[in-house]
């Protein structure tokens, strides 16, 4: 009998979903909820990232140098949230906390210096009472595209500074490809996974280093 919201914030959108019933929860506003993402494959979509030139003809290679670009996956996934006083029964994980942010820089490409990047990244540190030393671990977007993963390495060590080459960093979408509206959120449950079973998946065909992408990759 709650709030039934769908959010359209392209390939955030998974994450932001996660986010505001977070938000919803902490209003207030609902009881529990359920959040997440779910996108299908179709001949438009696949049609407009190879417009955008973002499709590679190769393997899927986050933060390699030799990466050219995602393949698109299909994917949905949920996410149960609760407070933790209602919870009932031992979490995974908590969502301590979130952020977004827009610059309207241009309609399909990153903003080059990754400026609201790092400012999601923080506010979502500062809602979580957080310090940069606190992360233990990144699930970065990763998407292989040779201008996305330079900017995300670029952020991570402007926000981390020294502690940004102790934390280890992966991409899921090397083997599951580039979920869209799910990605956020298969995200997040793979982090939640992580944790449960303390063992990181890898990031795979990541064979030469670049770089300008220097971080602790796990790669096994």
């Amino acid at each position: 009998r709650g709030p039934v919201l769908t959010v359209g914030t392209a390939c955030a959108a998974g994450a932001t979903a996660l986010g505001i019933g977070a938000d919803l929860l902490r209003a207030d506003a609902a009881d529990v909820v359920i959040a997440g993402g779910y996108d299908g494959l179709c001949r438009f979509v696949m049609r407009g990232f190879d417009a955008l030139r973002s499709l590679t003809r190769d393997e899927v290679r986050p933060f390699d140098r030799r990466r050219s670009g995602l393949l698109l996956g299909e994917a949905g996934a949920l996410v149960l949230l609760a407070r933790e006083a209602d919870t009932g029964r031992r979490p995974l994980g908590w969502l301590r906390g979130h952020a977004s942010t827009g610059y309207g820089f241009h309609i399909a490409a990153p903003e080059p210096d990754g400026r609201g990047l790092e400012r999601a990244v923080r506010l979502a540190l500062a809602e979580a009472d957080a310090a940069p030393g606190d992360v233990d671990f990144v699930s970065a977007h990763g998407t292989a595209t040779p201008l996305n993963d330079r900017i995300e390495t670029a952020v991570l060590k402007r926000v981390f500074q020294a502690h940004a080459h102790a934390i280890p960093v992966n991409s899921i979408k090397s083997m599951l490809g580039h979920s869209m509206g799910a990605a956020g959120a298969l995200e997040f449950i793979a982090m939640l996974l992580a944790i449960e079973n303390r063992l990181i998946p890898p990031t795979i065909n990541y064979e030469e280093s670049d770089p300008q992408c220097d971080l602790d990759y796990v790669t096994e």
